[in-house]
């Protein structure tokens, strides 16, 4: 559908460029087929998203908005380019200099402009990067306190995806103990706010965080078994949860948490499904 789209728009582009005025293409119908490759799991081409830009930015019939330039990052953001989080950063800082300068509305980053361009990192999780997405969170919350614009009011997504780029952290291991710290006060965030309630993924990245970044010790036990209690007593207990928590939790742990017998061997209790666990456990899970 998406290859479908982009075709579809270049004829048009055709027609119109050979006289048909009636093909003329417009904002809309760029935003449409931008948006169909991010949403397209199977032919994303987030450099085809960046040449519509690109184009749209040429043009003097059809300029973008933030809705173009948020597709746009979104593509980038579930990409394997290598380029990814730099080219996100940096449309996302010509975004806020339109805003700046010209004060129109279609041109304001909003929330998910700030979740996509936090997820982008991902893509090359370094530190630097992680210390990057966890400084678009805090700028986020400072515009919505700031200003109390519904368009920036944040959900739990920005929290889950610095939670998700810490996890995904490469580097040394001191490298990888800042990204936990990041991940901590993150956590700690969604946990304290009264805007935003945690759901299965913060939960499920949190013990990805604990076994990416933390050594086997009581540290890591620790930060397992508090945090799996809380997600109990939310009743967010997910298969996405239960998969990230078995992935790497030391047998004792998980063993212990899980209340199995205590000689159940990893090959076994990584096998467990949702259907495994009290009901009570993912009542709330969506």
């Amino acid at each position: 559908a998406a290859i479908r789209a982009v075709e579809t728009l270049t004829k048009m582009r055709e027609l119109w460029v050979m006289g048909d005025v009636s093909a003329k293409p417009s904002n809309r119908h760029y935003n449409i087929v931008i948006n169909a490759l991010a949403k397209s799991r199977e032919h994303l081409d987030a450099q085809k998203a960046y040449e519509l830009l690109m184009q749209m930015q040429a043009s003097k019939d059809y300029q973008p908005d933030i809705i173009s330039y948020t597709s746009v990052i979104e593509c980038f953001s579930k990409s394997h380019d290598p380029e990814a989080a730099k080219i996100s950063l940096e449309l996302l800082d010509e975004a806020r200099t339109v805003y700046e300068q010209t004060k129109n509305p279609t041109m304001m980053p909003n929330m998910l402009t700030y979740s996509m361009v936090i997820s982008s990192m991902s893509t090359n999780p370094t530190l630097p990067n992680v210390l990057k997405a966890r400084e678009l969170l805090l700028e986020l919350l400072a515009l919505y306190d700031e200003t109390k614009n519904s368009a920036l009011a944040p959900n739990v997504y920005p929290f889950n995806h610095v939670l998700n780029c810490a996890a995904n952290c490469i580097g040394s291991a001191e490298e990888k103990a800042k990204a936990f710290q990041i991940a901590a006060q993150t956590y700690n965030d969604v946990r304290k706010r009264d805007d935003v309630e945690p759901d299965s993924y913060t939960y499920a990245f949190w013990f990805k965080c604990c076994n990416n970044l933390l050594p086997v010790g009581e540290v890591r036990s620790k930060g397992v078994m508090l945090v799996f209690d809380q997600c109990k007593a939310d009743g967010l207990v997910s298969g996405e949860t239960l998969r990230r928590l078995l992935a790497g939790t030391p047998q004792d742990v998980a063993t212990s948490i899980l209340g199995l017998d205590p000689k159940t061997p990893p090959s076994v209790y990584r096998q467990m499904t949702i259907h495994d666990v009290p009901p009570a456990w993912s009542r709330n899970v969506r």
